[in-house]
Formats: structure tokens, C-alpha cells, sequence
């Protein structure tokens, strides 16, 4: 399935015209090719046949292909819901379970009853040699990046975060802190992750500094993520030793091994979380009482249908809104309550209530247009039934669910939720096709004659949803409100999005996960494993193997602030720690630090005289090429005279070269190839010193 053939690439007639033109070949008495030969006639049905059979064989349905990949251990990756998290409006605010904001045509929901407190961060501050240094810019997302811990991070540097208002204790308060300048670190693992520097997060107190229990994605602020802490020691009080006093907490680092000084575009405070959803139908499973509430917007629409258990693990009961005709029945009074509806039951009153159980009332809620589209109809019996749902595509399975209605012994109709993939009892067995909104029954059991009803169904945008930071999420009003809309701001982008993945999405996933090595046998496989170390950051690798030895020598360059980037004991740990259960297992490993080596360029040049910075054009030329520290030239690489030699004659400012001398400062790593220099597998050469000199061209001064 990597490389599929094209089976159904020939006509009849090219079938036919191939299977005559090898007649001779296999016999030389048959001589009659005309089609009143019986032998052509059979010929004739054969190419027909075959033209079929090649057809069929290159038609394989989806379903069979997805099956062929699960065997290999290949699963489609379903709708999965992006997340993110918004800055409050710095407002009180207490936004029930799908709150809806939106951008454009994406919805994002609160999963969640969320309750804002009206902090903000007014200023922040790092501590750094006994001074506090002002980067309060982070709090505008567009005023570039400031280093949190200073350019050359101590244990003991910190970074203050002053707020205008008190936070409260107890509760998590959550920020998002925006990396700048990762994009070549590969990503951390979930555990067992490399530890580059140690943090504590405190808030000030009357007693002081107290230690904040915080949860920290950031590793350092290495990466963005979201912190989490929670304040549970004592009240906080303005700290008054920065220029800005207020309530404060800080961070501490303790101890680091930066191999690059973190530094952040923004940081973010008093968040909440939102999901990339829409929510058209949901039910909610409450415990048996004379009294339940809901409080969700969707609830607050009216557009629900109630059902109870009146015994412990019976079906659910219908019941209807009581309008005041009938004294007995399945009834239930409603009542408007902020944010939501209260139901209230009750059996002396009406004869029926649920009982006590913790799932005994179930209510299923749907929006304006979804109400209209909740009858799905029959279930007829026969494997394999579609149903197609209205108005309705790339659903969540996760929050899917159906109602089915079958008749009770009295006749009565009694309902039983069943969720996709899972054998309710009856043999009713579904699954849902999540991009194009549709029931394949694969299984009715005994499931046959009841009727379904849509009881869940949340949408998703899938990998839409990952949107940037900095988005403007606006809260939908009625028509005629005259408040105007709330709105929010998107503080981290959105992550975690991913839209039902087609047939030949799982295909490229299977091809380049084959031609993706998994085991280090060649030189280039080691190189290639150890850029992908888990939370390093490595621009240039290069491998050498010695077979007598039973060896492989590997050097590696980091992306890092020094002018000559050396693997620090932290770096050497982990790559040896991600090869060892890679490497063939007699195969020794050696890990060898880079070489550096300068070289110096003497020149006499003849200029033009009419070119006024022709030593900045050419020192400018000659520090691109041999800045292979940070160009793209790998180690071992060689520097060749001749193209640093036409490079210069190329230049607008040069006339003619005089003179032209390689000289390295030091031999080690570098060998003459007159009249080209070859650096070995560890050595990577950078710009000496420049010895350049100008004349005049003759012909030019002569004139």
C-alpha cells in the first residue's frame, strides 16, 4: 500500500492487441488471427475477463484499506477538539459550562462552570546582580522578547510579577508564558524529560515569601506552556520593595544548566481554558431528587426532554412539562434560574418521580436548529443500515450519544442511552463517521424495530481550531441586546487540533514512519536519531564509523548563546541516554566535543576607484563563507580556494586579485589539500582575521 500499482490502466483493446502479438512466441502453427478462429474468440473472453478482474482488484473500498493499516498498528486519528487558553476582560465574571465565544465560524466552549476574578499582572520585574531590571513590555504581546533570568542565568535571578488586584487563595491561577526563539528544540517528553534549570514559584505573604504549589509545562520557560499555581499558606499582601507595590508572586531559579537563556514574547495571567467545540445536543445524568438544576446556555434555551429511572437500573420514563390539565401522570415543573433551569418532581402531587439513584433523571438539551433534526428514525433490522445526520459533520465521538426508544410491557415506550461502539445489552452495535456526520448500525441484535433519537453531538473545526495567539474571541449576543458583546483575548494559540484522517493521510503516516529510522546501523542513522533527541536543541551532528573498532564517533553542535557551542554534561547524558536502547548492540559509542578552528585571510586586491566600502564588501563575503559555525556547512567540510577566489572577483568593488592566502590559525582538525583546506568529521572552521589590501588597477591609474 506504500507505492500501490495502478491495475486498471489498459483497455480491452491494449489487453487484447498484448495477449495476440504473443501468439508466435508460444506456438508457430496457429496462423489464423481472424475472429472467426475459436481460438480468438477465447482469447477474445479471456482480455474481457482479465479487464474485469483488474478493475475489481484495483478498487479496494476505504474500509478495507483502514483495515489493512490497523493491522499494521496504523489507527485513523479521529476529530480531536483544539484547546486554549483566553485572558479575562479583568471583570468579575462566572461563565457556566459551554459558555460560546467565537472567531469567525470557529467555536470555542467553557467545559466547565469558570469562575474570573478581576487581577491582572500591572508590572513585571527580573532580579538580577542586586537590581531589579523592568520587562513590563511582556505584558504587551506586540513589544518583543525580554530575557526572564538575564543573558547569562545564575541561580538566584528571579522574575516578580506585580498585580493589580489580590488573587485568590486556593483556587488555581493560571498563566501562559510565550517562548521566543525554541523552534529548533525538539519537544520535551512527558517524562523523564532533560531538567535545565530547578524553579520555585512563591507569593508574598505578612510572613514573607511563601512556596506556591505550581505545576510548570515551561521547563525553565524554554518552551511556551501554561503554569498552574495554587496559593494555600497564608493571604497575600503588597510587596513594596519594586517601584510598582502590589500583591506579588515571583520565580526563583535555583539551579540551571541553560544551554540556551531563556527568553519570553509574553506572559499571561488570570486564564481560563476553552475547548474548540459546538455543542448542538447534550444530555446531562443527574442523581434522583424532588429538585435538579442545569445551568448551561444550551439548558437556558428550553429546547429538553425529560427522562427518569423510577427503579434502580430500569429504563428511563418519559416525562412532559405539566400544564396544569391533567392531576396524574409523568410530569415535572419548570423554572427559569440565572444561567440555566431548575426541575422539580413530584410523586405525591402526580403519582411518578424518579428514584434515588445517582443517574436516575436524564435530560437531553438541544440547540434552536438541532431540535428540529434530534428524530433519526427506525432501526430496520439489517447489518449495515447508514443513517445520515442532518446538518451535521466532523462530529466528536467521544461526545456522541443516542436515545433509543423501544416499547414497555405496558405498552409504554421506555429509553436507554447507547454511545457509538459499545453493545447496550441488546446487540445494538454503531459506530459514527465522524467527518461526514453518519450511523453505520454494523449490529442491530435485538435492537430491530426501535427508534432513535439524537441524545449528544458536539462539532469540531479539528485543526482549524490550533489558532494563533493574540486572537479576539467575541461572545455571541441576542439580536436586540444593548450591551455590547464581551470579548476575549486568546493567550496561547490553539493546540491539540486534528481533523479525521483520510485514507491516504494514514498511508503518508505508515510510508514515512518505514523510511523513518527507528534502530542506528549506518552513520547517517545515528545522525539522524541524534538531532531528534527529546528536549535538546542541535543544529549540526556528523558520525564516523570505524569498523575494526567496532565504533561510531559522533560530534554535535548546539543552537546556544556562546560564540563556540560545547556539549555540556547535561547534553552528553541525554544523547547517550536516547542511543543506548538504539544502537546495535555491540557497536561502542563515542561522543566527541567540536573543534573550532580560525582562519586567517591575507589579500592584495586591486579595487575600483569609484567603489568607496570595498573592504566592507569583501569582509562582509569572507565571514559568510567561513562561518561554518553557523552556516550550513557540515563538519568535515572543505574550504575551497578556488570558489572563495571567483567569489572575490565576482565582488563589484574588486578589479583583480593580487594576492590570495588561506592560513589557518592552528593545524589541529585541518589538513592542507593544496590549495584547498580540509577540516576532519569534528572540526568546523570560522572567520580569523582579515589582512587586506588595496591597489589601484594599473590600467585605472594609468588613464
Amino acid at each position: 500500500m506504500l507505492n500501490s500499482i495502478n491495475l486498471d490502466d489498459k483497455t480491452y483493446q491494449d489487453l487484447f492487441s498484448e495477449a495476440l502479438t504473443k501468439i508466435p512466441l508460444y506456438s508457430s502453427e496457429w496462423t489464423n488471427f481472424n475472429r472467426s478462429d475459436p481460438g480468438i474468440t477465447i482469447l477474445q473472453n479471456l482480455s474481457s475477463f482479465t479487464l474485469l478482474q483488474r478493475g475489481s482488484l484495483n478498487r479496494i473500498t476505504e474500509e478495507v484499506q483502514r483495515g489493512l493499516l490497523r493491522l499494521a498498528g496504523y489507527h485513523t486519528r479521529e476529530n480531536h477538539a483544539a484547546h486554549l487558553f483566553a485572558q479575562a476582560p479583568g471583570e468579575a465574571l462566572s461563565l457556566p459550562p459551554q459558555y460560546q465565544l467565537r472567531i469567525g465560524d470557529i467555536c470555542f466552549e467553557t467545559e466547565q462552570e469558570t469562575v474570573l476574578s478581576p487581577w491582572t499582572i500591572e508590572a513585571v520585574y527580573v532580579w538580577q546582580n542586586n537590581a531589579y531590571h523592568d520587562v513590563t513590555m511582556l505584558l504587551d504581546t506586540e513589544n518583543g522578547a525580554a530575557s526572564i533570568f538575564g543573558t547569562n542565568p545564575e541561580p538566584g535571578n528571579a522574575l516578580y510579577c506585580i498585580l493589580d488586584g489580590v488573587p485568590e487563595t486556593g483556587t488555581p491561577l493560571l498563566l501562559w508564558a510565550q517562548a521566543s526563539g525554541q523552534s529548533h528544540r525538539v519537544p520535551f517528553p512527558k517524562e523523564d524529560a532533560p531538567v535545565f534549570a530547578r524553579t520555585k514559584w512563591q507569593y508574598y505573604t505578612a510572613d514573607g515569601w511563601k512556596d506556591a504549589v505550581a505545576q510548570d509545562d515551561t521547563h525553565g520557560f524554554l518552551v511556551s506552556g501554561k503554569i498552574s499555581l495554587v496559593l494555600d499558606s497564608g493571604d497575600p499582601v503588597p510587596f513594596t520593595d519594586v517601584p510598582s507595590s502590589g500583591c506579588a508572586f515571583r520565580c526563583v531559579l535555583e539551579s540551571c544548566e541553560y544551554d540556551w537563556a531563556p527568553r519570553l514574547e509574553s506572559l499571561s495571567a488570570n486564564l481560563f481554558p476553552l475547548r474548540q467545540c459546538e455543542t448542538r445536543a447534550a444530555s446531562y445524568l443527574l442523581p434522583g431528587d424532588s429538585e435538579v438544576s442545569i445551568l448551561s446556555p444550551l439548558a437556558e434555551l428550553g429546547n429538553l426532554y425529560v427522562f427518569c429511572r423510577e427503579t434502580p437500573d430500569a429504563p428511563y420514563r418519559a416525562y412532559f412539562p405539566f400544564t396544569g390539565v391533567a392531576q396524574v401522570g409523568r410530569f415535572y415543573l419548570r423554572e427559569e434560574i440565572p444561567g440555566g433551569i431548575r426541575l422539580s418532581f413530584h410523586r405525591a402531587r402526580f403519582g411518578f418521580a424518579p428514584c434515588e439513584q445517582e443517574d436516575a433523571v436524564l435530560v437531553c438539551c438541544f440547540d434552536d436548529e438541532m431540535i428540529h433534526h434530534r428524530d433519526l428514525g427506525p432501526v430496520f433490522g439489517y447489518e449495515d443500515q447508514e443513517v445520515t445526520l442532518d446538518i451535521v459533520k466532523n462530529v466528536l465521538p467521544g461526545n456522541f450519544l443516542l436515545l433509543s426508544e423501544e416499547p414497555g410491557i405496558d405498552g409504554l415506550p421506555e429509553y436507554s442511552l447507547v454511545p457509538p461502539g459499545v453493545d447496550n445489552g441488546d446487540g445494538l452495535f454503531y459506530r459514527v463517521d465522524p467527518k461526514e456526520g453518519k450511523l453505520l448500525i454494523t449490529h442491530p441484535g435485538f435492537g430491530a424495530g426501535s427508534h432513535l433519537y439524537l441524545a449528544a453531538c458536539t462539532t469540531t473545526c479539528g485543526v482549524k481550531g490550533n489558532i494563533r495567539a493574540g486572537s479576539i474571541l467575541t461572545h455571541p449576543m441576542p439580536e436586540f441586546s444593548t450591551e455590547p458583546p464581551k470579548t476575549f483575548r486568546a493567550a496561547s494559540p490553539g493546540f491539540g487540533g486534528f481533523s479525521y484522517e483520510s485514507v491516504e493521510q494514514l498511508r503518508s503516516r505508515l510510508a514515512a514512519d518505514v523510511r523513518t529510522p527507528s534502530t542506528a546501523v549506518l552513520p547517517e542513522d545515528y545522525e539522524f536519531l541524534v538531532l531528534k533527541t527529546p528536549g535538546l536543541c542541535l543544529h549540526k551532528v556528523h558520525a564516523t564509523a570505524s569498523p575494526r573498532e567496532n565504533l561510531v564517533r559522533i560530534t554535535a553542535k548546539p543552537y546556544s548563546n556562546d560564540a563556540f557551542p560545547s556539549l555540556s554534561p547535561l547534553y552528553l547524558e541525554e544523547i547517550h541516554k536516547w542511543l543506548e536502547p538504539r544502537r546495535m548492540l555491540t557497536t561502542r559509542i563515542e561522543i566527541v566535543q567540536p573543534n573550532y578552528v580560525a582562519v586567517d585571510v591575507w589579500a592584495i586586491l586591486h579595487s575600483k576607484s569609484y567603489y568607496g566600502n570595498a573592504l566592507d564588501s569583501v569582509s562582509q563575503m569572507l565571514t559568510a563563507s567561513l562561518d561554518y559555525i553557523n552556516g550550513p556547512q557540515p563538519f568535515g567540510s572543505k574550504i575551497s580556494f578556488s570558489k572563495l577566489y571567483q567569489k572575490l572577483l565576482e565582488l563589484p568593488a574588486v578589479e583583480s586579485i593580487v594576492e590570495f592566502k588561506l592560513i589557518p590559525q592552528s593545524w589541529n582538525g585541518i589538513s592542507l589539500d593544496a590549495p584547498d583546506l580540509i577540516l576532519d568529521p569534528y572540526t568546523l572552521c570560522y572567520p580569523g582575521e582579515f589582512h587586506i589590501q588595496f591597489q589601484t588597477s594599473p590600467h585605472l591609474s594609468g588613464s
